[in-house]
């Protein structure tokens, strides 16, 4: 409202189909095609209108000869932003993880650290290769549930590459339970997620079912083109 401008804002071609859309988040203007712009049915002006990004896999992956692979994998990439005018928050832009090697190793500390209760066995936490996904995988197993399952938490970094946010920090991708491929642990859908810091204010969450984590890097990349691609187009109007 600030700003001065209309709004809702749209783009249309001739024929009056909107190509693309206003998305205000944390006091930025992003300009996103029509096609991904979530609403959500929330009334023009309700804060909570532009809260995430909706799509299938293939509208969150770069094109090229994989995306038609890709787009018959999974309906489901969710992209949801969190944001905060708060100095401490503004002032994390640039923290994070530098580096693969040195989220590994903070990770893996942090499962051996966590408390467990009292009279319960310390997890186990192991560094894996995962070849058959192209990932490595930090796996903290804290042993078998009632229904013979195993109470697992896993974070995976693709292999020889990174998810790099544009502040720089690499974002790992954490799954609520260990990827097993073409799996979805029984009818419980095991989500990993990726995070991603667009802007000062404005941060993105990026999941996808575990079985098609191996796509997690394309998407995160496709992601962070399309939200830099709408943030510069919202800074030049």
């Amino acid at each position: 409202m600030k700003s001065g401008l209309p709004y809702p804002r749209y783009e249309k071609a001739a024929d009056g189909k909107i190509l693309f859309k206003d998305m205000w988040i944390g006091g930025t203007r992003f300009v996103v095609p029509s096609a991904i712009g979530n609403t959500m049915g929330y009334e023009a002006h309700h804060p909570s209108r532009h809260h995430g990004l909706m799509g299938s896999l293939p509208n969150f992956y770069p094109p090229g000869p994989s995306a038609e692979m890709a787009g018959r994998v999974s309906p489901s990439v969710f992209v949801r932003f969190s944001c905060s005018m708060d100095e401490r928050y503004v002032a994390s832009w640039g923290s994070g993880y530098r580096s693969n090697a040195e989220g590994i190793a903070a990770v893996t500390a942090r499962f051996k650290s966590e408390n467990v209760p009292p009279g319960t066995l310390r997890p186990t936490v192991e560094v894996i290769l995962r070849q058959d996904i192209g990932m490595i995988e930090v796996l903290k197993d804290s042993g078998p549930r009632e229904d013979g399952s195993r109470m697992q938490q896993a974070a995976y970094w693709p292999i020889g590459k990174e998810q790099k946010a544009p502040d720089g920090s690499v974002s790992e991708i954490a799954c609520d339970g260990r990827n097993i491929p073409g799996y979805m642990n029984g009818r419980i859908f095991v989500t990993c997620r990726s995070t991603m810091k667009v802007t000062p204010n404005v941060t993105a969450r990026i999941s996808v079912y575990s079985p098609y984590i191996e796509h997690m890097p394309a998407v995160y990349g496709q992601v962070k083109s399309v939200l830099l691609t709408a943030l510069e187009k919202g800074n030049a109007r």
